[in-house]
């Protein structure tokens, strides 16, 4: 060779390594073989690349900074693998265990993961980035399933919010849809069974074919005494009931339009043209004379304890009417037209419309006044509050008056014969 080589053609791969054995070469062409094989690189002993270019050996070919190793079965495996696009499809076996994973996502709006995913977290939060969403849509008759022997409770747990209706059971069969803003506070329920066509709530001992729908039981002893029940024929059963409203029972009734709260009321002889109600005509009106026998009672204030929505069928309607009180306490409208009111007065309807006096002649009353009324700063008419008890009053008074009266009348008669006696005997004696 001269010292300067100016031009050099080999024609085989024999050829080029001769001629690299102890010198450089330098040319300004390229090899154009397709397979370049591992021991055409590195020697026959160092049969791995590592991250910096150069061959290492088997003892070393796991360290971190191996790039990349073949083995005899044609598996491939790497240290890290950084790379900002994945064409193509990726299937693996356990393919992140990690304690730390940044970013999962696919490309393009559309992507699918097929087969199964299982994401095993020993610890740690699953989180999106710039507060976004995390998705879980199942296609088709897939669900969302969260099991686990773990429950999350108190305020240490964060919040699940839901967006649409949420169903539980199979099939759905019990459904929770948000109306608004709603909020359950730590509450225990002991038992919520189906008994046959029945919802049992609370422990029971009954047996199974029960005819109502709803059947509250005392959970407390465990000894399945009813409490109360409501029945496919619409009706509620209970031990007790008790209510904080007024203290009156008060049922709806068609009403002119002139009435309202505190008005004592009697028939109206005006029948209503169109049956509102089923087939109710009746209507109530002011009370405009006193002792009115047509005197029905009083209209509640509208806070009786309990209502009797009659002839309404639905209950989610308002009855167009007036609560009439059939039994309680309710304030009444009064007038001293019969004078001063004391505790214990019998009521009555005056010649005011809608209001009562006091009742001083038998006749029909309206109940018991509980509080006096004498017309404090020179008023004539305020309200009062009335034991209602619709009946005849002071006939018994009334009564004993006239049986005094007719003996006194008996004994003024006597008192007469005896004198028309003695008057008839002195006319005999002048004879």
């Amino acid at each position: 060779c001269t010292d300067v080589l100016e031009e050099l053609e080999l024609d085989t791969l024999a050829e080029l390594n001769a001629q690299l054995t102890d010198a450089t070469l330098v040319t300004g062409g390229h090899t154009t073989d397709t397979n370049t094989n591992a021991n055409t690189i590195c020697t026959g002993t160092d049969t791995y690349l590592d991250g910096n270019g150069a061959c290492d050996t088997a003892a070393t070919a796991n360290t971190v900074s191996t790039l990349v190793r073949r083995d005899a079965s044609g598996n491939f495996s790497a240290g890290t693998i950084t790379a900002s696009t994945l064409s193509g499809n990726l299937s693996c076996t356990d393919c992140v265990n990690s304690t730390e994973i940044t970013d999962i996502y696919t490309f393009n709006s559309g992507d699918t993961m097929t087969g199964a995913l299982n994401m095993n977290v020993a610890s740690g939060d699953i989180t999106s980035t710039s507060n976004g969403n995390i998705d879980i849509s199942p296609n088709g008759t897939g669900s969302v399933v969260l099991g686990g022997t773990t429950e999350a409770s108190g305020a240490a747990a964060g919040d699940v919010t839901v967006t649409g209706q949420t169903f539980f059971g199979t099939g759905g069969s019990y459904q929770v849809t948000s109306a608004g803003v709603a909020t359950l506070a730590a509450s225990t329920i002991g038992d919520i069974d189906k008994n046959a066509a029945a919802m049992h709530m609370g422990t029971s001992g009954a047996a199974s074919g029960t005819a109502d729908v709803f059947v509250w039981w005392d959970g407390a002893t465990g000894s399945g005494t009813r409490i109360m029940s409501l029945n496919a024929n619409k009706e509620l059963k209970a031990q007790t009931f008790t209510t904080t409203g007024t203290p009156d029972i008060a049922e709806y009734i068609m009403a002119e339009s002139d009435v309202e709260a505190g008005d004592v009321v009697s028939v109206s002889a005006k029948s209503l043209e169109v049956a509102v109600l089923g087939s109710e005509r009746v209507q109530i009106r002011k009370s405009r004379s006193p002792y009115e026998s047509e005197i029905l009672g009083v209209v509640a204030d509208g806070t009786s304890g309990f209502q009797i929505y009659s002839h309404l069928k639905d209950l989610d309607k308002e009855h167009p009417g007036q609560p009439l009180v059939l039994a309680g306490r309710v304030p009444v409208k009064v007038t001293l037209e019969n004078g001063p009111i004391k505790l214990g007065d019998y009521l009555t309807s005056s010649s005011t419309p809608g209001y009562a006096m006091k009742a001083t002649e038998p006749g029909s009353t309206i109940g018991i006044a509980l509080e006096a009324f004498a017309g404090e700063d020179g008023k004539t008419e305020g309200r009062v509050l009335t034991f209602v008890s619709i009946g005849e009053r002071n006939s018994a008074q009334r009564l004993n008056t006239l049986v005094t009266e007719g003996e006194r009348r008996g004994q003024e008669i006597d008192e007469l014969r005896r004198e028309l006696g003695e008057l008839r005997s002195l006319i005999k004696d002048r004879r």
